[in-house]
């Protein structure tokens, strides 16, 4: 509060007020963009975890074909 004068008037208040609504503006903004960026990153690892268990469906398949084959191999 250093920068308060020796007379406060409205005057003074209101550009106080302006300044502070204009703060309050560019942190919603901010807030908004690091939202977003929170959600593209949560959507990524959303379709990471998707790619993971598919990969994991491939390879238990891969597994099964491989031992079921093996299986026939040895009673050949």
């Amino acid at each position: 509060m250093s920068d308060l004068p020796a007379n406060v008037d409205l005057q003074w208040i209101g550009g106080k007020l302006i300044e502070m609504q204009q703060d309050i503006a560019r942190r919603n903004d901010d807030n908004m963009v690091l939202t977003a960026i929170v959600n593209r990153q949560d959507g990524t690892m959303i379709s990471l975890l998707s790619e993971m268990q598919a990969i994991r469906s491939q390879l238990d398949r891969l597994r099964a074909d491989t031992h079921r084959r093996l299986t026939e191999l040895e009673k050949a």
